[in-house]
């Protein structure tokens, strides 16, 4: 089974992120793959995946990893940044940009970069929607082994 994370839909309701993460919901040929959601989007109903901290206010829950009470997914891609502690749960992590590495400070710089190094380091694969952000990626983390990184635009 495939679980797809759409935690951005509780974060924002329109910008990049969720207009990419949207692209890839409507995409999916669910006659093929066999796949299930974690956090509703916007009034949509999830499909019977409860975890553990899902009752936790979205301002915690947000940055803490999924652990599943009952299901052990094969793949698990987050939306944004979370990972599936499941023990043969593989990860997928996106990756859109480097904002805030270039043009952010303070405490909010430091958290979301503090929920993406956990979620890169703990990824089996990494998506970057354009080669830039590739780029970027392993300019920024180059610690991240480059062969499981793709692009897909």
């Amino acid at each position: 089974m495939l679980l797809l994370d759409n935690i951005i839909f509780k974060l924002q309701k329109f910008g990049g992120v969720s207009t990419v993460w949207d692209s890839i919901l409507s995409t999916i040929d669910k006659e093929i793959i066999d796949v299930a959601y974690l956090e509703a989007k916007f009034k949509n109903k999830t499909l019977g995946m409860g975890y553990i901290g899902e009752n936790l206010p979205l301002s915690i829950r947000r940055y803490l990893p999924v652990i599943l009470k009952n299901h052990n997914p094969k793949v698990f891609h987050s939306s944004y940044f979370r990972i599936c502690k499941n023990k043969s749960t593989k990860n997928i992590v996106t990756v859109h940009d480097f904002i805030y590495e270039k043009y952010d400070n303070g405490l909010r710089k430091r958290v979301h970069l503090a929920q993406k190094n956990y979620a890169l380091k703990n990824a089996d694969a990494i998506v970057c929607v354009s080669e830039n952000t590739k780029q970027d990626l392993v300019s920024y983390l180059p610690w991240i082994d480059e062969s499981i990184v793709r692009v897909i635009h």
